[in-house]
Parts: C-alpha cells; sequence; structure tokens
C-alpha cells in the first residue's frame, strides 16, 4: 500500500528534481519512471546492509573472479 506524498519539503524536494532532469534533456515522459527507479535504488541500497544473509549470487555454480 503507498500513500502520497504530502509534506511541503519532500514536494518541493521532487519539484527541484523534476526541473533539474527537464532542464537536462530528459522528456517529460521520462522524468517519474526515473524518479521512481533512483527511489528504488536508494531504498535497495539503505536496505541492504539489514537483509538477512548475502543472498546476492548465492546459487550461483561460479563466484566470480571476486572469490579467489
Amino acid at each position: 500500500m503507498t500513500s502520497p506524498v504530502r509534506a511541503p519539503r519532500v514536494l518541493e524536494q521532487y519539484e527541484r528534481a523534476v526541473t533539474v532532469l527537464l532542464d537536462a534533456g530528459f522528456a517529460a515522459a521520462d522524468v517519474v519512471p526515473l524518479l521512481i527507479a533512483l527511489g528504488n535504488l536508494v531504498l535497495g541500497t539503505a536496505l541492504e546492509p539489514a537483509a538477512p544473509g548475502d543472498d546476492v549470487g548465492a546459487d550461483r555454480a561460479d563466484p566470480g573472479p571476486a572469490a579467489g
């Protein structure tokens, strides 16, 4: 379940981000999906240290160059 953002300071930050992206040449139709993706990235990064165990690549047979 989600709820709309109503806090004035948060809305100001979103407005600033939209303005920056539009001024940088992003199409208006791409701005909201980009903000959503960025928000997901930031949230995932913040939550990852609290995740149970190291599930990233746990089921891979080849651990890659970092393993050795």
